[in-house]
């Protein structure tokens, strides 16, 4: 049986960027955790005002390879489904949903023409939409009133974590140094 030497699963981490990933990782499990501890005011919690979900995905999806960034993006709603029993099933999905176009699109961007400050809250907003579209072909009443409230509201809700993504997205650019 052939064993990995110390030296080459070195270089297989390096490779996978398994640090990388466990951080991002491990920051898109807490930070939502740690801003739902925020005393909530008003009928939408914290999460969907703010987006945390979203940061580390977007920190991958600029920085790092597509694997890096999907691992990052589409693990934590389920795992603090199993965890913490939210999002409920079906938001676990929507959101999950969500993210893949999300760190999809900032990863193709990023490839088409270089890092832009924009691109975490142009890609939030494409997945809404492509979200919104998608909704319509599932089953009627499945567990939303309607797409286009469902759409209306989320959006309007996350504004200010809009406001945020794009300020993450633009700090991150000017701090970490171009290739």
């Amino acid at each position: 049986m052939k064993t990995l030497a110390p030296a080459s699963l070195a270089q297989l981490f390096s490779k996978i960027q398994l640090l990388e990933t466990t951080i991002l990782l491990s920051i898109t499990l807490l930070l939502p955790i740690i801003i739902h501890l925020i005393p909530n005011w008003g009928i939408h919690p914290w999460g969907a005002r703010l987006l945390p979900i979203y940061y580390a995905p977007l920190i991958a999806a600029l920085f790092y390879p597509v694997h890096v960034s999907l691992i990052v993006a589409l693990c934590p709603p389920w795992i603090n489904l199993m965890i913490t029993g939210l999002p409920k099933l079906p938001f676990a999905a929507l959101i999950t949903y969500e993210l893949l176009i999300y760190v999809l699109l900032i990863t193709f961007l990023v490839t088409l023409s270089g890092r832009r400050w924009f691109y975490g809250p142009l890609s939030y907003l494409v997945a809404k939409v492509v979200i919104f579209l998608l909704l319509f072909t599932w089953p009627p009443n499945y567990f939303l009133d309607s797409p286009l409230s469902y759409f209306e509201n989320t959006l309007f809700v996350a504004i200010p974590g809009i406001i945020l993504l794009g300020l993450v997205n633009w700090t991150v650019i000017k701090i970490v140094p171009s290739e």
